[in-house]
């Protein structure tokens, strides 16, 4: 008899290949049947899809039917299949046997008389404790040496030991099986494989001793090694074939579970996923690919799966064939198995699989049977779908009941009995896709004409809807959401900005408050992006005003190194800022929006440099070109980065664009930030440029005529002889040197001890930077960490701003409270705010500046409040979006109760965390006095009860001029 499947006649015959393509097309194609079937039944009822449903079973069945045939017609060509020994050919009638009821430690060879002659069939024991010992005789008669592989197809035999003899003499001996680590086979190889090598012009004698467990089938082929090979080849393509189909539609139907929510599609994918693992047991696969370093596992894998997928099976029967209407006592009877499944799984880990194994294969046939049974007992009282579900598990019936009857040793061992099981399991799983699909179509049949008057009932309304929003103004739509993006964004950001701003005050060491400002950088860094899309609309609508008021240049810079400070120590990039001290502080300017654009430019630099640094820059140029009163200034911000090719540059500030587009799944971001600068550039009547090479990093350059504030100057410089570098890192040192010669600075390298007396030494690596001042030796040496500010190295910074690191190395500090001058007296302050952490923020804001501080939840309850207090009030913090009664309402409610009683107008200050022009007229309009917008810190409140109490005194001053 032939070992392999001569699988190639597939190919070999057209019919035989025009049924795989269809069987393949077919099944790769459920989806798209699906889909029709539900377009037929929606476009011509249900009369139609029953015609379509039936036409479609029947030419499956009549294809499944022929490839039935053509299994068949193929184990007779196996069976059939003759040749040389070296084809796989295994003459059976030489072959003697002995079946021994000893322990399986004995070594000895069965005593001659005991040996039995075999007949031309395969060895099939069925399940048996006992060990058997086979034995052939082979006669090289060639003057070389033959080397044969001898396999055993049949991988479940738990210890087959060979020993090759020549008369006394052993030529060699090898033990493998199912319960030895597969590691030590000599040939990887699903079956059980056995070199042999003849010795030239000899009769030698091969023994083999086998011991079961899952039953005694002994399938022998020898084979040339080349022969083996390419015959394998044949068996696994059969093998992928099926595995294939299994997983396919294994992982197709699990998309229907989650699509349809059926739970009848996960018991079938339970159902082929349990058979799928049997199978990949039953043929030795998964002890080769998956567990092959567990023999001991794998013995008793089969005993496992085999209860665990009857018990799946019988879970997606019941559901399909509902059992328990059409036969309330094999229902009970079916449960019973279901409930055994997982008993009989947990069981074959703890008894020997030799008593398992029969029980889950009886048990098996068992349940097939009955449900084999119950699907055409009650044939008519069922739809199609469980019609074509009778019809599928018979086919699997049959194969497990005739390999059933193979281990029980009740049916010879051979190709077809072997492999039906397989071969019934994948027509199966084809017809069970069918009965799922007609499942689907009768479940949903009755809802479908009530489903098609919805749609059109619906379609008009989108229609109508649709209508009706394009009537609408595009502008005023996109400022409404904005409007409430923006409000229900800040609002907490409020609150979490606000207790940052008050952990600040606490005592921090330095590692807390670098995650303090980390947290801080983040926040603010949502909150440039949601001005950045509030930009836009405004720039669109034409909306954007711009506020001409004094700034300072370096705080802005140094407020972009700090935000993004956490972003390039994340990366390990080396920032450093220089600001020139020939620039007035302060100057005029807008400085909400050139915060924004050095922002985006910074930030941009950061998220797409891997490794290296980004320094920024601020210059003043071309000071003779400008007007009097006016200074030029140009911002550069440079770094190491991907860079940008010419092209790239050309699109680089076109909206939600990134210069490679390629690079935005990388790199992230809205592609807003550098097309929001360039508009808010030249809207301050300025210049942005790029200039960049790929791979070598980009530097961006922003230049604006600022105009100087009278009476202000330029920066304070303490001259030094020279300048003194040691750099570990060349871009750095290049960078500070640029810096300092503009400013006429002698810049040396120090290559010598001999520091000129007065110089300033900086030595500086990727990492920190230390400036040392000489006087003869050297004194008051600071370090500064990366990211660091030239300015505040050499002292030339405004103010004198510290390094943050070096106010830390003392150990726990607070950051110092700001002061407000009220003359001696604090403030009695009303404050309406519904958000309960955003109260909690307000009042510990303001704890340092007020002696009265009444907080309530909403318009109601200020007015109320402030009709009991009178004028006690300095102020009143009304939030505008509130229950009961908003701000504006609660606002002119005060005024009309102010007019009245002919009372003072206390000042009523707007909290609100819309950011668009419209809410702040809005505001005045209902009477406040000014505008605060979340979120709120404590130098903002600061900044504003300062400029009040000025205003207020400047008018008191002025009302009593005019009284004397």
């Amino acid at each position: 008899m032939s070992g392999p499947l001569p699988f190639a006649c597939f190919r070999r015959s057209p019919r035989i290949r025009t049924i795989l393509n269809r069987l393949m097309c077919s099944t790769n194609g459920a989806k798209a049947n699906s889909l029709i079937e539900f377009s037929a039944l929606v476009g011509s009822g249900s009369q139609s899809a029953k015609w379509y449903g039936g036409l479609r079973t029947f030419a499956f069945i009549f294809i499944l039917l022929h490839m039935l045939g053509v299994s068949v017609a193929l184990a007779e060509l196996n069976l059939s299949d003759a040749g040389s020994d070296s084809t796989g050919q295994f003459d059976y009638a030489q072959l003697e046997y002995v079946l021994l009821h000893e322990p399986g430690t004995s070594q000895n060879l069965p005593a001659e008389s005991a040996w039995q002659r075999h007949s031309d069939t395969v060895p099939n024991f069925g399940f048996t404790h006992d060990t058997l010992w086979l034995r052939f005789t082979v006669s090289n008669p060639q003057v070389d040496t033959v080397s044969r592989l001898l396999e055993v197809g049949y991988p479940l035999l738990g210890r087959v030991e060979l020993i090759h003899m020549q008369g006394d003499r052993t030529l060699g001996s090898l033990e493998i099986g199912n319960n030895v680590d597969f590691r030590q086979r000599p040939i990887n190889h699903r079956n059980l494989v056995f070199p042999l090598s003849f010795p030239p012009e000899s009769e030698s004698t091969v023994y083999l001793k086998i011991q079961g467990g899952n039953g005694i089938q002994v399938p022998l082929a020898l084979w040339s090694e080349s022969q083996f090979w390419q015959t394998d080849q044949h068996r696994l393509s059969w093998l992928n074939l099926y595995y294939g189909l299994m997983l396919s539609m294994i992982f197709y139907n699990l998309f229907l579970v989650w699509g349809v929510r059926d739970i009848v599609y996960l018991y079938y994918v339970f159902t082929m996923v349990g058979v799928l693992l049997f199978q990949t047991v039953l043929y030795g696969t998964a002890f080769q690919f998956l567990w092959p370093a567990h023999p001991q596992w794998n013995a008793v894998s089969i005993a496992f799966f085999i209860p665990i997928a009857t018990g799946c099976a019988n879970l997606f029967s019941n559901k399909m064939l509902r059992i328990k209407e059409v036969s309330p006592l094999l229902h009970q009877l079916v449960m019973l198995q279901i409930v055994g499944a997982p008993v009989l799984s947990l069981a074959s880990l703890v008894f020997p699989y030799q008593y398992v194994v029969p029980i889950s294969t009886f048990m098996t046939a068992t349940s097939a049977s009955t449900i084999g049974y119950l699907g055409i007992r009650h044939w008519s009282q069922y739809e199609v779908d469980a019609r074509i579900f009778t019809v599928a598990w018979n086919v699997f019936v049959f194969g497990c009941v005739v390999m059933a009857l193979s281990k029980f040793a009740l049916l010879p061992y051979n190709w077809f009995t072997h492999n039906l099981v397989q071969i019934g399991s994948a027509l199966e799983t084809i017809l069970l896709s069918l009965a799922l699909t007609a499942r689907i179509n009768r479940l949903r049949e009755d809802r479908l004409n009530l489903e098609k008057i919805q749609f059109q009932a619906r379609e008009k309304e989108i229609k109508a809807e649709r209508e009706l929003m394009e009537a609408k103004y595009e502008s005023k739509a996109k400022s409404e959401f904005l409007a409430v993006m923006s409000h229900e964004i800040r609002t907490p950001m409020n609150g979490v900005l606000g207790m940052l701003d008050l952990l600040k005050d606490t005592p921090l060491n330095k590692e807390q408050a670098r995650m303090v400002g980390t947290i801080e950088s983040s926040g603010m860094l949502l909150l440039n992006i949601l001005n950045d899309i509030l930009d836009i609309s405004k720039i669109e609508s034409g909306k954007l005003k711009l506020e001409s008021i004094p700034m300072s240049l370096h705080q802005i810079i140094n407020d972009a190194v700090g935000i993004f400070a956490a972003s390039a120590r994340q990366k390990s990039l080396l920032m450093a800022s220089f600001v020139s001290p020939s620039l007035n502080s302060p100057l005029m300017g807008d400085p909400t929006r050139l915060k924004q654009v050095v922002f985006n430019l910074v930030g941009n630099a950061i998220k797409f440099t891997e490794q290296g640094h980004v320094f920024v820059r601020v210059v003043c140029v071309d000071e003779g070109q400008v007007g009097e009163g006016c200074q030029r200034v140009r911002i550069e911000v440079s770094d190491s980065g991907i860079g940008l090719s010419k092209p790239a540059q050309e699109r680089l500030f076109q909206s939600f664009s990134q210069g490679d587009r390629s690079t935005s799944r990388k790199y992230g971001g809205t592609g807003l930030g550098l097309a929001i600068s360039k508009r808010l550039v030249e809207a301050m009547a300025g210049s942005i440029h790029v200039d960049s090479r790929e791979g070598e990093g980009s530097e961006f350059r922003v230049e604006l005529d600022l105009p100087v504030v009278p009476g202000s100057s330029a920066g304070r410089r303490h001259p030094a002889p020279a300048v003194v570098t040691r750099m570990d890192y060349p871009p750095l040192e290049a960078f500070l040197k640029q810096c300092l010669q503009m400013e006429g600075m002698v810049v040396l390298r120090d290559e010598s001890d001999r520091i000129p007396p007065g110089s300033i030494r900086i030595v500086g690596s990727d990492k920190s930077v230390t400036c040392t001042l000489y006087q003869g030796t050297p004194a008051s040496a600071q370090t500064h960490e990366s990211p660091f500010n030239i300015n505040a190295c050499l002292g030339w910074e405004p103010g004198a701003m510290a390094n943050p690191d070096l106010a830390h190395k003392a150990g726990n500090v607070a950051r110092e409270r700001p002061e407000l001058d009220l003359a001696g007296r604090k403030l009695r302050l009303l404050v309406a705010e519904d958000n309960a952490v955003n109260q909690l923020v307000i009042k510990e804001l303001l704890k340092p500046w007020v002696e009265q501080l009444d907080l309530v939840a909403n318009g109601v309850e200020a007015l109320q409040h402030y009709q009991q207090a009178g004028q006690t009030y300095d102020y009143v913090l009304m939030d505008c979006e509130m229950p009961e009664m908003d701000g504006y309402e609660a606002t002119r409610r005060i005024r009309e109760y102010e007019r009245a009683q002919g009372l003072r107008a206390v000042p009523i200050v707007a909290l609100t965390a819309h950011a668009f022009e419209e809410f702040k007229d809005k505001a005045f309009r209902a009477g406040m006095d000014a505008h605060l917008a979340k979120p709120l810190n404590r130098e903002r409140l600061l900044q504003f009860f300062r400029e009040s109490q000025a205003v207020q005194s400047l008018s008191s001053q002025q009302a009593g001029g005019m009284r004397g």
